[in-house]
């Protein structure tokens, strides 16, 4: 089971299961959507962005924020695992780490 406490933290209490902590960071307008400027999330197996994102995307208004019509992370948005960008390493499908820091920033405009 999954929970978000107060203290803006998701907990998966699983039987027997071994988890790990991984801290999701928000920027701009996402720290408003979600509620949060960082979340602490417990995640059990071998989890990788997607999954931590699927997690975190608990609502329609933000799963659209996130992700594209086809399921996949929207193309103008910036995810860096440990200051990393996903998408140096293996986008969504990289793997979470006990202690890893996943920041999410939102489409950047200027001129």
């Amino acid at each position: 089971m999954l929970h978000l406490d107060q203290d803006a933290e998701f907990h998966n209490y699983g039987y027997g299961i071994q988890t790990m902590r991984v801290k999701a960071i928000f920027f701009a307008p996402f720290r408003e959507l979600f509620g949060a400027d960082e979340i602490n999330v417990d995640l059990d197996g071998t989890p990788n962005v997607k999954s931590l994102l699927d997690l975190l995307c608990n609502s329609n208004t933000l799963r659209e924020k996130i992700f594209n019509e086809f399921d996949e992370l929207r193309s103008d948005l910036t995810v860096l695992k440990n200051g990393r960008s996903i998408q140096t390493i293996n986008g969504v499908q990289t793997e979470l780490e006990e202690g890893d820091e996943i920041a999410i920033f939102p489409p950047i405009a200027g001129g």
